[in-house]
């Protein structure tokens, strides 16, 4: 499954790139997720939670980060797994940051992300069918978040971020949006489609 999309939050480049290199803190604005330690490899183990009503999957695995902080670019790299219904994921997230600001008072940044995900078990229907609505769903989550934790840290001499709350998605709140997320690409295509 791949799925491409781009972010603006606030801040400079290098601020955004000093914000990406802490996984500790990224993985604050991730829906669900959370670091629980590092691997002798020096990669991260953690988890992400999945709920839908009262279904509630916990994905556990490692993650790995590179990045060229001049470039301001980098890729994370992990793969997990669940022990309910064979679930298996591996997935590699590219990201490129560039100046967003445009002369405005207040600087910007515009995160382009790529994500290439290798789903198996239960997770390939899951990939043919919802897969991209929910990533985005997720990406706006984490858009959100991420936005609200820079603006927390724009004037401040730390650059330690307020906590977010890292709950997982789930419930109506987010069949609702996945749904929303779907219709949208749907209207989307069938512009293409015919022209409009």
């Amino acid at each position: 499954m791949r799925w491409e999309g781009d972010i603006t939050v606030p801040g400079r480049p290098e601020e955004v790139i000093a914000a990406f290199a802490d996984i500790e803190r990224m993985a604050q604005y991730l829906p669900g997720a959370s670091i629980e330690g590092r691997g002798d490899d020096g990669s991260y183990i953690g988890a992400i939670t999945v709920t839908f009503g009262p279904k509630r999957l916990v994905f556990r695995g490692k993650m790995t980060s590179e990045m060229d902080t001049a470039a301001r670019t980098g890729a994370l790299q992990g793969q997990g797994s669940s022990d309910q219904r064979a679930a298996r994921f591996k997935v590699r997230v590219t990201y490129a940051l560039h100046d967003a600001s445009n002369g405005a008072a207040q600087p910007s940044t515009r995160v382009n992300i790529v994500s290439v995900a290798e789903l198996q078990g239960v997770l390939e229907d899951f990939a043919r069918t919802g897969g991209p609505a929910v990533a985005k769903v997720i990406l706006d989550e984490f858009a959100s978040r991420f936005a609200a934790g820079m603006a927390a840290t724009q004037g401040a001499a730390s650059e330690t971020a307020a906590p977010v709350p890292t709950q997982a998605l789930s419930g109506p709140a987010l069949m609702l949006r996945v749904a929303g997320a779907m219709i949208a690409q749907t209207l989307e295509r069938l512009r293409k489609l015919f022209g409009g």
